[in-house]
């Protein structure tokens, strides 16, 4: 493997470490947008099933 073939595989594996970083924060990212409504939602009904 000369140095310019040394050189893009390099590349190549850091462009696609960044992607996959990229992709999950995104994925964390959805998790928690669709995780934090749920819980307020189940603890607003635990709530007002104990006031009640």
């Amino acid at each position: 493997m000369n140095d310019t073939e040394r050189d893009e595989l390099l590349i190549r594996v850091d462009e696609r470490g960044a992607t996959l970083t990229t992709q999950f924060s995104n994925h964390i990212k959805h998790h928690w947008m669709v995780t934090i409504p749920v819980l307020l939602i189940a603890l607003g009904l635990l709530v007002a099933l104990l006031t009640k």
